[in-house]
């Protein structure tokens, strides 16, 4: 696997946005796993289990795509990998404490499968947590681009929480979103608090994750900086990368309009030699035509001779004149 086709991430073939998109899940997750076995459904390349590994009793993840589990196994031996179905858990009953499904339920026809499996395979006290897009605003995102063919089913924020609950007592809706924010850090790595100035609407979030339990779970808050954390220097090289481009493209554009230009110096050279083919063209035409007319006249007049010649031989004075040897020997075609 070395290319991304829009199913599935693989570390270092993606975008800075999009790669924080998806690992900010399992640092959200890495809160509830220490010294706990975890399990995810739809590992896809495993980088999240190699995350969760640090602080996990037990870390395995399971991807349908055996050459995602081939690459996560080759790439993240922290982390235990097999090729099953997010569908049916090839696992028993009761065996792990938390189960992550990030960005897998939308994918699949029969997803009520995966919330039940999970609750399945749950001990007693354990936490599923389950992310998928916000079909509303993803609707809206896509407008453009259509439907993302890799999506079986997308769910908007009533419909994820009722199917949740159908399955487990407790459920709490979480918004993920991508959100300017400002950062006190001295660089050694410490963690603090967060202040949020606005809570966000989660019916308008980009992202749903469900926290979900057999009973109530404590939920911290939680923001993840991007490993772009000088928003306003990243966005100054961003606007620096922009300009070039424009420039880039400026030149590029008058270089076209040049090519333009001759091509159309070109063209009239070649029209102009064309109308003079034209006019060669109809003068020979017009030679032809009176050719042909003098052809016709003349034509006329030889057969007009022929007639005439036809009826002299014919008439009765050669005829007597050739009886007595006299006159011209005219001999009759007709």
């Amino acid at each position: 696997m070395n290319e991304f086709t829009g199913e599935r991430v693989i570390p270092g073939t993606v975008g800075a946005d999009l790669w924080n998109e998806h690992i900010s899940r399992y640092r959200f997750a890495s809160q509830f796993v220490r010294g706990k076995r975890v399990l995810d459904a739809g590992c896809g390349t495993g980088y999240g289990i190699a995350l969760l590994a640090d602080q996990a009793e037990l870390a395995a993840g399971f991807d349908i795509s055996s050459e995602a589990v081939e690459y996560a196994a080759r790439h993240f031996p922290g982390g235990k990998f097999f090729v099953a179905s997010a569908r049916v858990f090839s696992l028993p009953s009761a065996c792990f404490d938390v189960v992550t499904a990030f960005e897998v339920i939308e994918h699949l026809e029969d997803w009520q499968n995966l919330i039940e499996e999970s609750a399945r395979v749950l001990r007693a006290g354990g936490i599923f947590l389950v992310s998928t897009p916000n079909k509303t605003y993803y609707s809206e995102t896509r407008k453009k681009a259509g439907p993302n063919p890799f999506h079986a089913h997308e769910f908007d924020l009533e419909e994820f929480e009722q199917e949740l609950k159908r399955v487990f007592p407790f459920v709490r809706i979480l918004g993920q979103n991508r959100q300017e924010a400002i950062l006190f850090a001295d660089g050694s790595g410490s963690k603090g608090n967060a202040f949020v100035e606005q809570e966000p609407i989660i019916s308008d979030a980009h992202f749903f994750l469900g926290v979900c339990g057999a009973e109530p779970v404590e939920i911290p808050c939680f923001v993840y900086a991007a490993s772009g954390g000088n928003l306003l220097r990243e966005r100054e090289r961003h606007i620096a990368s922009l300009d070039a481009q424009v420039s880039e493209a400026r030149a590029e554009h008058l270089r076209l309009l040049e090519e333009h230009r001759c091509l159309e110096a070109e063209l009239e050279r070649h029209n102009a030699w064309a109308l003079g083919l034209d006019a060669e063209l109809g003068t020979k035409r017009a030679e032809l035509e009176a050719r042909q007319r003098e052809l016709r006249t003349e034509q006329a007049r030889v057969d007009r001779l022929l007639h005439e010649r036809m009826l002299i031989a014919r008439s009765r004075w050669i005829r007597l004149g050739r009886a007595f040897g006299v006159g011209p020997q005219l001999e009759d075609k007709a």
